[in-house]
């Protein structure tokens, strides 16, 4: 749990109500937390599965487009490294069955799920200020993790994802 600390002229400037700008310190029990959110709508959604209604790109064959809310939380780890999550929560418009590449027999639905990457930053911080409240579509999860360390250099350590869609009423998790 993260305590505030007021420095003194903070604590006078409160008081006085005179227009001095004083920083807080901060004094932590637990690791460096950023948070940042974002939205991406028209998320081109890949799948492995090439087929008659799918679209080609250099990620995979899309087979749908997705409407996202993107949570990114970066957490310092003991040993230098940060944790990074970038969770996501929409919903997709399909034209293509992700299972075959054929027709989808659904239109649309929810998804959601997060991608986690252990990231070394090399003394780069994690900062909201590269990222803005609606992100282009050109920005993939681990381009959201760059511009949340300013697009310094990182080396991802780990990574995994695991997502969830619903087809027609049917679970289709995507974990790797």
């Amino acid at each position: 749990m993260k305590r505030i600390i007021l420095t003194g002229a903070a604590l006078a400037a409160l008081l006085t109500g005179s227009a001095v700008a004083a920083a807080p310190a901060f004094a932590s029990n637990g690791p460096a937390v950023v948070k940042v959110n974002t939205h991406q709508n028209g998320v081109a959604d890949t799948t492995d599965h090439a087929g008659s209604n799918t679209k080609d790109s250099l990620n995979g064959p899309v087979w749908a487009y997705d409407n996202l809310e993107r949570k990114i939380t970066a957490t310092h780890n003991p040993e230098g490294t940060w944790t990074v999550v970038v969770a996501s929560q929409g919903s997709y418009s399909a034209f293509a069955d992700p299972r075959t590449g054929g027709p989808a027999s659904f239109t649309s639905g929810p998804v959601s799920g997060q991608v986690t990457y252990i990231v070394r930053a090399d003394g780069a911080q994690p900062s909201g200020a590269g990222i803005s409240s609606q992100s282009p579509l050109s920005l993939h999860s681990f381009d959201l993790v760059e511009a949340l360390f300013g697009n310094a250099p990182l080396t991802i350590v780990d990574s995994h994802y695991n997502f969830d869609y619903k087809l027609a009423g049917q679970d289709y998790p995507q974990v790797g």
